[in-house]
């Protein structure tokens, strides 16, 4: 277990590293409800910082699977 937790220390300190060129939309990301400092490095590798390619807001979070669904019944 210990030989493991030090794996992730030094993965978790790599990503950090790795984030030094995006520093502040990093912490902006951090600034939702629910996402840490890996979950923001996540999104910003998965999505990176120009957002323009995407058109909308709209159109990145369909992309992304997060659009509302409809799930109405009997109306």
């Amino acid at each position: 277990m210990g030989f493991l937790a030090e794996e992730l220390r030094h993965i978790d300190e790599y990503i950090f590293e790795a984030m030094a060129p995006y520093q502040q939309q990093w912490e902006f990301i951090q600034t939702v409800p629910g996402i840490d400092q890996i979950g923001a490095a996540l999104l910003l590798v998965e999505i990176g910082v120009d957002m323009e390619r995407f058109g909308s807001k709209e159109n990145l979070a369909s992309r992304a699977g997060m659009c509302p669904g409809n799930n109405e019944s009997a109306g």
